[in-house]
């Protein structure tokens, strides 16, 4: 058993990481781009452009056009067999919702690419969780998404709360600052809370990926 003066050091160890973390900018990392993958108002007008300077641009109004008829449209990324076909190259520069072809782990974010080797309704989702661009690890040159939400129907408002709210530092955990990676599907949880309300239970705990 740690003592309780060990445990202390961990937690301000831990909290002097995400401090620093949240403080220095790594410049070459991939940004994750959450106003596509969830927008906030769910009527709203989204923009897209193939060339600022150009100003031109792509509107996809969400009441008259799903997700995936805007990306059948406008974008040309496909799944083969669970390979991503890319769009043609005079596309190339079109800004597209984000999608991805690796199952079951696409299908858990809800963003699968059309597949077209299977029938339509395997295509991006129209209902997906709210996804987080954990951008803050230290350890890493690249951003990641990983869920930060529970079911509408999950009931236990204190796991909830720890799951999709943030905390203070002096508040900070292990259990709310470290992520949590389902063993099976390799999805990425924001914490450990996060994943018990979507009744993932074998995980493995990390500070970085």
């Amino acid at each position: 058993m740690c003592s309780p003066f060990i445990k202390k050091i961990f937690l301000l160890t831990i909290q002097i990481i995400l401090l620093l973390s949240l403080t220095l900018a790594v410049k070459l990392r991939t940004p994750c781009d959450l106003s596509l993958a969830t927008p906030g108002d769910p009527n709203e007008d989204l923009l897209y452009h193939d060339n600022p300077g150009l100003n031109y641009y792509y509107i996809w109004n969400k009441t008259t056009t799903s997700a995936i008829d805007y990306n059948r449209q406008v974008c040309a990324d496909r799944c083969d067999n669970g390979v991503k076909v890319f769009r043609s190259q005079n596309n190339l520069n079109i800004k597209c919702l984000e999608c991805e072809c690796k199952r079951p782990a696409c299908e858990i974010y809800g963003i699968c690419c059309e597949d077209i080797s299977d029938s339509p309704t395997s295509s991006l989702a129209h209902s997906s969780p709210a996804l987080y661009c954990d951008d803050v690890s230290m350890f890493s040159y690249f951003s990641f998404l990983c869920i930060r939400s529970c079911p509408k129907e999950y009931r236990n408002i204190e796991v909830k709360k720890l799951c999709e709210e943030d905390v203070s530092i002096a508040e900070t955990t292990t259990d709310t600052f470290m992520r949590a990676v389902d063993n099976g599907t390799e999805v990425i949880y924001y914490n450990i809370y996060c994943a018990m309300c979507n009744n993932v239970s074998k995980v493995r705990i990390s500070v970085s990926f």
